[in-house]
């Protein structure tokens, strides 16, 4: 049986994105660690410009999504919002989770899409 003791960041590989784990053995002798490394890199958000995730939202819907088409869909929805009419579109409160806002540019999450997709309602096709 492992025992996690502690979560720490390997100081000389940092640049790695190498992370590891103290665990020890609870059936052994206590205070024999073993460290266990795996790459944190494929851990972090992946960050997209609106144009990918309307691209993505187009193959996905079969819909072709202007700019300003999938940042009024955002806007209704609560993600984004202007604060004047001359203004350009600002993530929300409820969009911090998934958007990545510097510079005056938003990148969404990948995994933002997916939301989205949950959310935009369904249209029935019916085969004649």
């Amino acid at each position: 049986m492992l025992t996690f003791l502690e979560n720490k960041t390997v100081p000389d590989l940092p640049d790695q994105g190498l992370h590891a784990l103290a665990i020890t053995n609870s059936l052994a002798i206590k205070g024999v660690y073993f460290i266990m490394t795996q790459n944190t890199e494929s851990l972090q958000p992946k960050y997209s410009g609106d144009i990918i995730v309307r691209k993505r939202l187009s193959v996905e819907t079969g819909r072709k999504w202007s700019r300003e088409s999938f940042y009024t869909m955002l806007a209704k929805m609560g993600y984004v919002e202007k604060i004047n009419e001359d203004s350009q579109w600002q993530p929300t409160k409820k969009a911090e989770p998934f958007v990545n806002f510097r510079n005056g540019v938003i990148k969404w999450n990948t995994a933002f899409v997916d939301l989205i997709l949950q959310q935009l309602p369904k249209q029935l096709t019916l085969d004649i």
